[in-house]
């Protein structure tokens, strides 16, 4: 999606499966990419993107639990927003699934 090289990702490994309500099982994998590494984004599958700082989507004050009605059934789904840009669903609770898990010092 953002034109980048397998040889230019470090893989640091896999973190919690997550499981949607719509019957995906996703395993999430961490990696390290450099900082300055070129990103060409495939307009077929990217309008556009942004980069947070890793802290600011980690801290889970940023995360704030929201609640929509799909298909006649209510749920709940994470948000979290980033000057004009929002990060939600499956994203932003894989994203506060690895913050819980690293918060080690609470």
């Amino acid at each position: 999606e953002l034109g980048i090289h397998p040889d230019d990702v470090t893989v640091i490994g896999a973190t919690d499966r997550f499981r949607t309500g719509t019957g995906y099982d996703i395993t999430p994998v961490l990696a390290m990419v450099p900082a300055d590494l070129p990103l060409i984004p495939n307009p077929a599958e990217v309008a556009s993107w942004f980069e947070p700082p890793l802290g600011f989507v980690l801290d889970p004050v940023r995360h704030a639990r929201k609640e929509a009605e799909f298909n006649g059934s209510k749920g709940h789904y994470i948000e979290i927003m980033w000057n004009e840009h929002r990060i939600w669903g499956v994203t932003a609770a894989i994203i506060s699934n690895l913050a819980k898990r690293i918060m080690w010092h609470d």
